[in-house]
């Protein structure tokens, strides 16, 4: 049978050979005939017609011991890297244990368009586990830092290319120790220029930027919000307009971001409050409020004069949807809840920011009423 089924494969055109059929056959061998199904796979490897597809006939039954050097022996001898992708689908990882998946990811590493690879099978050996059984191997923890050092975010403006969600998870799995800061610093340096040099933009990577602010909050702090960093990287990576989307500044608990600053006060704290969400809307009144932090920079800050025209300036939205008049009179509330602050000179500038926003808003009003009575007389 096996005969039959090689030979038909060989006489069909190389663009419309399929293999289904075969990976049914081997499967049924695996359970009726195991020392048949394996010596067939010990010759599949560098067969002419099916070595290409090697990896993938692996898979149609469990992976055993011989299996995983069958696997390392593929490699060794050029199989195409991207067939190796089907040890992700089908829980066909799942036999395999941490330290032997570990050696296979390292040498899948090693060839070109590996790093996709590995972490296309690494993503789905997280989703595999429980969140009560989220441990991995040293050496499979080295891996998948491994993965994350090497990407690169070349040529991603594509789009295709994009990993976020993959990324995101590895990093989730692998930087929350000691020993993953020196890959969360490069990681994020790599982003960093990425964005700097025009490849990628911040909003490509929302996922992998939380994982990395939520396991490595310092790095994150230094590298994205340091002094050394430029203002455009900062606006670059956060810039964030629109109440409904979240950054990955979010992702840091108050404490750590407030510990930071204090390190350098005068400079930080500006930096800070300039990249900070400063707003939320109510859960019980459907309204804006200042978030705990801001109330928390207010007091700590050795300078007021900046953090407060940092928080005027996030009043004041750059890009919108809808009405921008509606959305800075939701915003006026904001100031009006700082009337009765301890500090006077935070209450009158309060009172002062709140004046000038119902100017604005009137004017607003006047603009968006002129353009909405062009636009009715184009269409009469």
């Amino acid at each position: 049978m096996f005969n039959a089924l090689h030979t038909q494969i060989e006489k069909t055109s190389p663009e419309k050979r399929n293999i289904s059929v075969l990976m049914g056959f081997l499967s049924a061998s695996a359970e009726s005939e195991p020392s048949f199904y394996n010596s067939i796979l010990d010759t599949l490897i560098t067969d002419d017609v099916l070595g290409q597809w090697f990896p993938i006939l692996q898979t149609a039954s469990t992976i055993d011991e011989r299996g995983v050097k069958r696997l390392h022996k593929a490699l060794d001898l050029g199989t195409p890297i991207h067939n190796f992708r089907y040890l992700a689908w089908g829980r066909a990882h799942e036999s395999i244990n941490d330290d032997e998946l570990a050696g296979l990811l390292k040498k899948i590493l090693s060839k070109e368009g590996g790093c996709g690879v590995a972490s296309e099978i690494l993503k789905m050996r997280l989703h595999s586990r429980s969140e009560e059984s989220l441990q991995f191997s040293e050496s499979l923890i080295a891996v998948a830092q491994g993965v994350l050092s090497l990407h690169s975010f070349e040529d991603e403006r594509s789009r295709q290319n994009n990993r976020d969600y993959d990324l995101a998870d590895i990093a989730r799995m692998c930087l929350n120790r000691k020993n993953g800061v020196p890959v969360a610093t490069q990681v994020c340096q790599r982003l960093a220029k990425a964005v700097m040099e025009h490849r990628i933009f911040a909003s490509d990577y929302p996922k992998l930027l939380d994982s990395l602010a939520q396991a490595q909050p310092r790095v994150f702090l230094d590298v994205f919000l340091g002094e050394n960093v430029g203002n455009n990287l900062r606006r670059r990576m956060f810039s964030h307009d629109i109440e409904s989307r979240g950054i990955p500044l979010d992702q840091i608990p108050d404490g750590d971001l407030l510990s930071w600053c204090e390190d350098d006060r005068a400079v930080r704290y500006p930096i800070v409050a300039a990249a900070i969400q400063a707003f939320t809307k109510s859960a019980q009144t459907g309204k804006l409020e200042w978030k705990p932090i801001v109330y928390a920079i207010l007091e700590r800050a050795p300078d007021l004069d900046p953090i407060l025209e940092h928080l005027a300036d996030a009043i004041r939205p750059r890009s919108w949807s809808g009405s921008r008049a509606d959305i800075l009179l939701s915003r006026a509330e904001l100031f009006q809840e700082l009337y009765k602050y301890d500090n006077a000179k935070i209450r009158a500038w309060a009172k002062a920011q709140y004046s000038d926003l119902q100017e604005l808003i009137r004017k607003e009003r006047e603009w968006e009423e002129q353009s909405h009575h062009k636009r009715d007389e184009r269409f009469e």
